[in-house]
C-alpha cells in the first residue's frame, strides 16, 4: 500500500530535523534550533504518532535508535582512530558532550512517544535508550583503554609531567554517570585497578628512595609525597576516593618500610632522634612534639604508625568492647605466628577467648594479605556474650537457612534485626569462614550482596554478623513451606531476580583488578525481602584470579551440577565457570525443579540434561514452572520464556568459549525483563 502523502511530507520534515542534530555531533557549536522549527519538528512526531490511519509509533522509536547509531557509527567511533593518551580522553568528553546535546533536541522532537508509547515497551525512556545505546557502542568495548589512559596520567603526573586534570575528572565522572545508567560499577572498578597500580609504583619508589638516601631524607620525601597525593586526589578524583589513595601510599611508604628504615638509622644514631628528624615525622604523624623529647628512632615510627590513617582491619567499637588493630609488623607490638598484633580485652575475659581472639586475629591479616593485599572496609567487632544474646542462645526457631557447613540466625543488636551466621567447628570450615568475611567485606558498594557488618573473633571459628534481608531464601520460595509457597514466585518478579543476581555476579567479574569467581551460585544462598529484592550470600568457596592470570587453578569445590566440564576435569577455570554456574541457576529459576532429581529418568537426572530433551522432543511447557503457566498469558510472554531459555543454554555451553561473558547476560536479561514488564501492562 502507498504511504499516504501527508505521512511521507510529515516523515521527510522530521528527517531534516533528524539531520540537523548530527550537525551537533559532528562538533557545529552554531547549530541551534528556532521556536518554530522545534514546533514544527515536535507537532510531526505527534501528528505520526497520533495518527488515525496508520500507527507509526514502533517506526518512530526505530528512527529515533537509528539516528543514534548512525551518529556513534559515523562520528564517535571513527574520532578515536589514532587518539592516545590525553588526546583520547579529550575526545571522549566532547563526544559524550555533543552526543548529549544531540540527544537533548532528539528526545524534545520525540517527546509524544516518549510520554505515551515508550515506556509500554521499553520500561524506560528515550534518554535511557541513548544512554545505553552510547555505553554497548562506545563505552563498553573501549573502557578499559580509557582505564588504562587515566591511570597512565596519574604516573605522568608523579613524575612531574604537566597533565590535563580537567579530562581526567570528567571522565571519571562519566565513569559514574555509566554506572547509574548501567548498573555496573565502572568507577569502582577502575578505583580499585588504581589501588593496586598505586601500591606497585609506591613500592618501588621505597625501595629507590631508601637505597639513595638517609632516614632523614627518606621521611621528607614521604611527607612531601603524601601532601602532594592528597592535593592530587582532592583535584580530580571523586569523593571516597582519596582516603583509600592515602591508605595505600602510606601502606607502602611507612608500613611495608617500617622495618628497614629503622636498620638503616641504627647505625646513623642509635640513641635520640636528631630535630629534624622529629620534625618531619611529627608532620607525617599530625602530632605536636613536646620540648625535651627523648624519643628512640623506633619510639618515633611507632608513634607515626598509630597516629596515621588506619591500615589493614580496624574494628571500632563502643567503649567496654574489644578494639583490634590488625596491623603490619612493628616494633611495639606482640608477635604472633609471623603476625602481629594489638589486642586489647577486659580483665575478666577468659584465657580461651583471648586465644581466639589472637589466633583468629592473625589468619584474618593472613587471608586479607592473600586475597585483597590487605586492604578492607571497616568492619565491627562483637562480643560472643552479645551475639548468644541477640539469637536467644541460637534458639533453633530463629534459623533463617542452613547448608551443610553454616546456619544462619536472626537476631536482633540494639534493636534492630540482623543475620548470625555461626559456622561448623571443624577446620574445612575454619578456612571457608575468613573466605567469606574477606570477600563480603568488599561488596558493600553492591546492593545485591548481602552486607557485612562485622564478626566476633572470640569464637573458634568466627561468627560474621550480616544486614537482615528478610526470613526466606529463593529455596524456601521454591520448594520451602506451605507459608512461602502461598506466595508464588510468577514471570516477572522471578526475571526481576535473574537480573539482579547477574549483576551481582557481573560486579565480581568486571569490578576488581584479581576477578573473583564466586562458585557457588544456587538458590539457597539468596535471601529475598518482603518485595521479592534478592541478595547473594555465602564467599565460602570464591576465588580470585592472579592479576595477569587467565585462569586459576583449584580443587573442584561446589554443588553437584553447577561445576563448568573444564573445571571438572582439569582444575583449571575462570569466569566463565560462573556463567556455567549461572545458566544452570536461571533454568532452576525457570523451571522451579531441583538441579539433581533421581525421580527423573537416568540421562535426566541433571537439570541441564533434563531441559535439552524436553527441548529436543518439543515439550517446553514441561521446562517451565507450573507457577508461571498457571497465571496465564498476554502477548509476548512466549517470546520472553524462549529468549530466556536459549540465553540459559548459551551459559552451559561445552565449550567456555562458546559461553557470554556475565554483562552481556545482564544486558540480555534486563531486556527481558523490561519486555515482560511493558506487555503485562498493556
Amino acid at each position: 500500500m502507498l504511504e499516504h502523502e501527508e505521512e511521507r511530507a510529515m516523515k521527510m520534515v522530521l528527517e531534516d530535523g533528524i539531520v540537523k542534530t548530527k550537525k551537533i555531533m559532528e562538533g557545529n557549536q552554531e547549530v541551534n534550533f528556532t521556536i518554530e522549527e522545534y514546533q514544527r519538528f515536535h507537532q510531526c512526531v505527534f501528528d505520526l504518532h497520533s495518527a488515525s490511519y496508520r500507527n507509526n509509533s514502533h517506526w518512530l522509536l526505530e528512527r529515533f535508535v537509528k539516528s543514534l547509531e548512525e551518529s556513534i557509527n559515523s562520528v564517535v567511533l571513527p574520532s578515536f582512530v589514532d587518539k592516545h593518551d590525553a588526546l583520547l580522553l579529550r575526545e571522549l568528553i566532547l563526544m559524550w558532550s555533543n552526543y548529549k546535546m544531540m540527544t537533548k533536541w532528539l528526545c524534545k522532537f520525540f517527546e509524544s512517544i516518549d510520554r505515551h508509547f515508550v515506556p509500554n515497551i521499553c520500561y524506560c525512556s528515550l534518554n535511557d535508550i541513548s544512554n545505553n545505546n552510547f555505553h554497548d557502542l562506545v563505552f563498553k568495548e573501549f573502557y578499559v583503554k580509557f582505564q588504562d589512559v587515566a591511570i597512565s596520567l596519574i604516573n605522568q603526573e608523579r613524575m612531574g609531567l604537566h597533565i590535563d586534570c580537567s579530562s581526567l575528572k570528567n571522565v571519571f565522572l562519566l565513569f559514574m554517570e555509566m554506572h547509574k545508567h548501567t548498573g555496573i560499577a565502572y568507577y569502582e572498578g577502575f578505583e580499585s585497578v588504581l589501588l593496586e597500580e598505586t601500591s606497585n609504583y609506591y613500592c618501588q619508589m621505597a625501595q629507590q628512595w631508601l637505597s639513595l638516601g638517609s632516614p632523614a631524607d627518606y621521611v621528607q620525601k614521604v611527607y612531601q609525597c603524601l601532601e602532594q597525593e592528597a592535593e592530587r586526589a582532592e583535584r580530580y578524583m571523586l569523593s571516597g576516593t582519596p582516603p583509600k589513595l592515602l591508605k595505600v601510599v602510606k601502606q607502602q611508604l611507612v608500613y611495608e618500610i617500617l622495618d628497614k628504615l629503622v636498620e638503616k638509622q641504627r647505625p646513623e644514631n642509635c640513641g635520640l632522634v636528631t630535630d629534624f628528624y622529629q620534625e618531619m615525622l611529627s608532620k607525617c604523624a599530625n602530632m605536636t612534639l613536646q620540648e625535651g623529647s627523648s624519643w628512640t628512632t623506633e619510639e618515633w615510627l611507632s608513634a607515626l604508625l598509630t597516629s596515621s590513617l588506619e591500615t589493614g582491619v580496624g574494628f571500632l567499637v563502643a567503649a567496654g568492647v574489644h578494639k583490634l588493630f590488625i596491623l603490619v609488623p612493628d616494633l611495639a607490638m606482640h608477635r604472633i605466628g609471623g603476625m602481629s598484633t594489638c589486642w586489647e580485652t577486659k580483665k575478666d575475659k577468659k584465657a580461651n577467648k583471648e586465644t581466639a581472639f589472637i589466633k583468629n586475629g592473625s589468619k584474618l591479616l593472613e587471608k586479607l594479605v592473600d586475597i585483597c593485599d590487605g586492604k578492607c572496609n571497616s568492619l565491627r567487632s562483637f562480643s560472643a556474650t552479645e551475639l548468644k544474646k541477640a539469637t536467644n542462645n541460637y534458639d533453633p526457631q530463629k534459623i533463617l537457612t542452613r547448608d551443610s557447613g553454616y546456619k544462619l540466625y536472626k537476631g536482633f543488636l540494639q534493636g534492630r534485626p540482623v543475620s548470625v551466621k555461626k559456622f561448623k567447628d571443624d577446620m574445612e570450615q575454619y578456612e571457608y569462614c575468613f573466605n567469606d568475611i574477606v570477600y563480603a567485606s568488599k561488596m558493600s558498594v553492591h546492593k545485591s550482596f548481602m552486607k557485612l557488618l562485622g564478626c566476633c573473633l572470640e569464637a573458634q571459628i568466627p561468627i560474621l554478623v550480616f544486614e537482615y534481608v528478610g526470613d526466606r531464601t529463593l529455596s524456601d520460595f521454591l520448594w520451602g513451606s506451605e507459608e512461602a509457597c502461598c506466595q508464588p514466585l510468577l514471570w516477572i518478579p522471578r526475571s526481576k531476580i535473574a537480573v539482579d543476581m547477574a549483576n551481582a555476579v557481573a560486579f565480581l567479574h568486571v569490578a576488581f583488578a584479581k576477578p573473583i569467581v564466586f562458585r557457588n551460585i544456587k538458590p539457597l544462598n539468596i535471601l529475598l525481602d518482603d518485595n521479592h529484592g534478592a541478595k547473594l550470600s555465602d564467599f565460602s568457596i570464591s576465588i580470585s584470579i592472579p592479576k595477569g592470570e587467565s585462569h586459576v587453578r583449584d580443587s573442584v569445590a561446589g554443588a553437584t551440577g553447577l561445576i563448568a566440564p573444564e573445571y571438572l576435569t582439569t582444575g583449571n577455570f575462570n569466569e566463565k565457570q560462573d556463567v556455567f554456574n549461572f545458566g544452570v541457576f536461571l533454568l532452576v529459576l525457570l523451571s522451579g525443579q531441583m538441579v539433581v532429581d533421581f525421580s527423573r529418568p537416568e540421562k535426566e537426572i541433571l537439570l541441564q540434561d533434563h531441559v535439552k530433551k524436553c527441548i529436543e522432543d518439543d515439550r517446553f511447557n514441561k521446562v517451565i514452572d507450573s507457577t508461571i503457566i498457571a497465571e496465564g498469558t498476554w502477548p509476548g510472554k512466549e517470546q520472553q520464556l524462549q529468549a530466556y531459555t536459549a540465553l540459559s543454554l548459551r551459559c552451559i555451553s561445552e565449550l567456555a568459549e562458546d559461553r557470554p561473558t556475565m554483562v552481556d547476560v545482564s544486558q540480555e536479561l534486563r531486556k527481558i525483563y523490561w519486555s515482560a514488564i511493558s506487555c503485562r501492562q498493556q
